[in-house]
């Protein structure tokens, strides 16, 4: 009987998990920014062939629509100065789902 009340007393993970999901546009790019229990991941793929271009991850969601808004206007520019690409991830309209 000792054996289940330990092993019912500790749970790792929650047992419910919503997860985050943002999507947004930007020069026939197709970014999208998803959470999960350790931060949020980061991911952008070609609008036409939906190949997977770049990813990567960030402990916040602001820094993660900046990563993928930064490698946006690097790729479709040839980069421009960080305070444009901070204006861009403020104003891009990203779509929010769970």
């Amino acid at each position: 009987m000792s054996n289940c009340r330990n092993r019912s007393a500790v749970l790792e993970r929650p047992l419910t998990e919503i997860r985050r999901r943002y999507t947004a546009s930007c020069y026939d790019l197709k970014m999208t920014v998803v959470n999960d229990a350790e931060g949020w991941n980061v991911e952008v793929r070609d609008g036409k062939q939906e190949q997977p271009l770049h990813s990567a991850r960030r402990c916040s969601l602001a820094a993660a629509k900046l990563a993928a808004a930064e490698f946006a206007v690097i790729r479709m520019t040839g980069g421009m100065g960080a305070g444009t690409v901070d204006i861009v991830a403020q104003h891009l309209p990203w779509n929010e789902s769970w």
